[in-house]
């Protein structure tokens, strides 16, 4: 019998900060469901009950587990105190916790014989690469909050705008024949079971900017939690089981071929290829002769469908280990790694740049590294950085400055041994 292994309240401590910091003030229970859906959690571990000694009633054990991390967190000053109603909000401690960049500063942070890596807001970094560089970027934006913070973010009134104004400068970063994915999630309108639409307005906003809709590819997550209360509780909704990733191009015809992102042919396919193809059928059903031969040639593989199907990132899997063991926060929107590496071979080819300007656990730069492309990826918040150096460490010419270079110690904050340059630094690259 396997025994569910509950996270410990350390480990609950930065995905409850980041839900609120996402979504706003939250009750106990919908931040609990917030929390368990970034960690991918396992119904065995959200559902499992313990009954109180010498009483009839239960209580949910990772509910309550949380609740206590809350606990703690106020203690800390992470979480304002005294919430009314039982609402949950990040205090300003709290917001500083999530250790996020400043504008205008860009750092080095890791460095690869393949790519860099840049501590510093997206904008900030752009504005010093150089023009016409990138083949691909693919990135997962932060997606629109459903409650606008004092602090900034990209609420759901302003995520266009903003999302848009990050587009427009990586716009002139792209070669001729250069491309953009976007990984955009639904997100529910406040208050309501209805979705809102602030994908197809973007689609039709860039189509008005120039832009040419190459296409869309689903991403299937089979194991999706359903915590939404929309789908477990007033059962309005179905659960959603997909996110969609948006591919746009400056170019009517960009670089992207599927002979580089082939699948392996059935065995049946194999089986007819071997005894040198099988005859055509006419519209009546019966068949030509020769040449009327097909699949006789073997292409490499068979041409993939848009949808992807996939888990997300284990829950236990070594990089979520290794942010565990050093106390780092587990960043709890992961790209996919067969996602990223699809639009990575899809997209551009050895030798050309790839982007993501949102790196979040750094999975595009780690997938790079794996295909031979170069690539600048950015990242606002230093803990995120922290845990996703583990990926690069194996990588060829991993700088000695970096926190993660073998030998050197694991550094849990900003120091001048991280930060060799207090000034921004540019990148020069080549196409």
């Amino acid at each position: 019998m396997n025994i569910p292994v509950f996270p410990s309240h350390r480990q609950l401590l930065f995905p409850l900060l980041a839900v609120l910091n996402e979504h706003g003030p939250l009750k106990a229970k919908d931040a609990a469901a917030a929390v368990a859906e970034k960690l991918s959690l396992p119904p065995e571990i959200t559902s499992a009950t313990v009954r109180y000694s010498g009483e009839s009633r239960s209580a949910n054990v990772f509910q309550r587990r949380v609740r206590w991390t809350r606990q703690s967190a106020v203690e800390a000053g992470f979480i304002v105190a005294g919430a009314q109603h039982g609402v949950w909000d990040l205090a300003e401690r709290g917001h500083k916790t999530l250790t996020m960049s400043r504008a205008g500063v860009c750092v080095e942070v890791h460095t690869t014989d393949l790519g860099t890596v840049l501590f510093a807001e997206a904008k900030t970094a752009m504005a010093i690469m150089e023009p016409g560089s990138i083949q691909l970027c693919v990135t997962s934006s932060p997606f629109p909050l459903v409650v606008a913070r004092p602090y900034g973010g990209w609420a759901t009134d302003t995520f266009l705008d903003t999302l848009l104004g990050h587009i427009d400068m990586m716009k002139p970063l792209l070669t001729h024949d250069g491309s953009v994915v976007l990984n955009l999630g639904d997100t529910y309108e406040p208050g309501r079971p209805t979705l809102f639409p602030y994908q197809e307005a973007l689609v039709l906003e860039m189509i008005r900017r120039q832009w040419h809709l190459v296409g869309k590819v689903i991403h299937v997550n089979p194991s999706k939690p359903k915590t939404t209360n929309y789908v477990t509780k007033t059962r309005e909704r179905l659960a959603s089981g997909f996110e969609t990733y948006w591919h746009f191009a400056t170019n009517p015809r960009p670089n992207c071929d599927n002979r580089r992102v082939l699948e392996p042919y059935s065995d049946t396919h194999l089986r007819t290829l071997a005894k040198g193809g099988e005859l055509r059928r006419t519209r009546t059903g019966s068949r030509q002769s020769c040449p009327g031969l097909r699949y006789r040639e073997d292409n490499g593989g068979r041409i993939p469908y848009n949808v992807i199907t996939c888990p997300h990132e284990a829950s236990n899997g070594p990089y979520v280990r290794f942010c565990k063991r050093h106390g780092l926060p587990v960043h709890p929107a992961r790209m996919p790694v067969p996602v990223a590496r699809f639009f990575v071979r899809y997209a551009s080819a050895p030798g050309q740049y790839v982007f993501d300007p949102f790196a979040g656990s750094l999975v595009v730069p780690a997938v790079c590294e794996e295909l031979g492309r170069p690539y600048v990826a950015i990242e606002k918040c230093f803990e995120y950085l922290l845990g996703g150096g583990f990926r690069l460490q194996e990588a060829a010419g991993f700088a000695a400055r970096s926190p993660f270079a073998r030998g050197t110690k694991l550094v849990s904050g900003i120091d001048s041994q991280v930060f060799p340059a207090a000034s921004a630094q540019g990148v020069t690259m080549s196409a």
